[in-house]
């Protein structure tokens, strides 16, 4: 065997021996993380994942799994931005079931931040949010036709929608009734302004002229029943604020009816377990 042909054994070995270290390491992150997770300590249990799935692409093997498992780590520490993100590298992996998974829960760490989103008052975010959830559980059901809790995450996240948009329109209607309103109110204003401005000086009685006879009493209170009896007869087009409070804990008890009546399958995100 000439010099040239051992070194070049010699380096192929010291490869080889670096990629199994690589791997080893790798098996043994994942195999931590998933006794910490059954274990309940998600937080210990995602350091482990992401070590395993940067172990896994120094030893060249596919860190779908570790990327998904950690995923599942995330949402159980109430991080669904973080999760989503985490399943999203998960559907690199060539492996179709794991793909299925990780945009089954994808779905859901995105409906979640939707949930987050519309409690704060961001019904743009939240609306995209659910526009995304659709499309995973979309591609969940292409993969896995079978799969009966995507079917259901998709009807209710799009029962979701639906509501969400419903309530954006009647929010935009009355911004726009309350700006409508001021607007008006300032117009009213500013010409009775202006008619002030416009109304000439009271002249001094002429003694050539006779004064005015004064309204009776009776007339008075004739002339202020009439008045009254106007302002009951024509509605009010402004809300009051106490209607207003009415309508919108009406409109808050109708929704967490909606809610309990309808649930998100989340189930229990199993982390995936991977023979490397």
């Amino acid at each position: 065997m000439s010099p040239r042909t051992s070194s070049l054994l010699c380096v192929a070995a010291l490869i080889v021996g670096a990629t199994e270290a690589y791997a080893d390491s790798a098996r043994q992150s994942l195999s931590r993380g998933l006794k910490e997770y059954q274990s309940g300590n998600y937080e210990e249990a995602q350091k482990a994942f992401e070590q395993a799935a940067g172990g896994a692409q120094d030893a060249r093997l596919d860190p779908g799994p570790a990327h998904y498992n950690e995923g599942n780590a995330f949402f159980r520490l109430g991080q669904p931005e973080q999760a989503a993100s985490k399943f999203m590298d998960a559907l690199r992996s060539t492996d179709l079931s794991l793909q299925s998974k990780a945009f089954f829960n994808r779905g859901n760490a995105l409906f979640r931040l939707a949930d987050i989103a519309h409690a704060e008052g961001d019904m743009d975010t939240a609306l995209q949010a659910l526009e995304q959830a659709l499309a995973m559980y979309e591609n969940t059901m292409a993969l896995d036709p079978g799969d009966r809790d995507s079917k259901i995450n998709y009807e209710l996240t799009l029962r979701k929608q639906e509501e969400l948009k419903e309530l954006q329109q009647q929010q935009q209607q009355q911004e726009k009734e309350k700006q409508d309103q001021e607007q008006s109110d300032q117009q009213k204003q500013d010409q009775q302004q202006q008619q002030q401005q416009q109304q000439p000086e009271e002249q001094p009685d002429s003694p050539d002229q006779p004064d005015e006879p004064e309204s009776t009493a009776e007339q008075q209170q004739q002339q202020e029943q009439e008045n009254n009896a106007q302002q009951q007869d024509s509605p009010s087009e402004e809300m009051t604020p106490e209607e207003a409070r009415v309508l919108l804990d009406a409109m808050r008890q109708e929704e967490q009816a909606s809610r309990e009546r309808y649930r998100m399958i989340h189930g229990t995100p199993a982390p995936v377990d991977k023979d490397w």
